[in-house]
């Protein structure tokens, strides 16, 4: 399985959509896409959907975000295609590990039922139950991502 961290000029066909102070890393590999969006003006950033294969060039990057703080490693859903590495990430960037209310983890730290949002400095952590794919699915929304 190869890794690959693309950026966000890498992954999107227009920059200019996205606000300044505002950037993203993508780690694919063959399965799978890990988020990790941040905020070079308030220094916070969020995960989402990180596999545990990619736990080295997740600590990697996230490494390189010093002084940042992580407001979530969020898992969008269960995943039956890959192991998950959010509550090692979380535990190692010392965030909180969201996950939707119905997700079979014992190591969650927040359990979403509903509809909610998480305050940032930068802009307000969005994260809507949305059922459909899994029954514990969830949308994550942060500033332009």
């Amino acid at each position: 399985m190869s890794t690959d961290v693309k950026t966000l000029a890498q992954i999107t066909t227009d920059q200019s959509a996205v606000p300044a102070g505002w950037d993203l890393r993508a780690i694919v590999n063959d399965d799978n896409i890990t988020y990790l969006a941040y905020n070079t003006q308030a220094k916070e950033a969020v995960v989402v959907d990180p596999v545990r294969e990619d736990l080295p060039t997740l600590l990697a990057e996230t490494k390189k975000l010093t002084g940042y703080r992580f407001l979530a490693v969020v898992d969008s859903h269960t995943h039956a295609d890959h192991v998950s590495s959010a509550a090692d990430l979380a535990t190692a960037v010392g965030a909180p590990l969201v996950q939707h209310e119905r997700s079979p983890s014992r190591r969650i730290h927040l359990r979403v039922s509903q509809d909610t949002h998480l305050p940032s400095q930068a802009a307000p952590l969005y994260i809507l139950t949305t059922p459909g794919h899994t029954p514990d699915s969830l949308t994550v929304m942060w500033g332009p991502f």
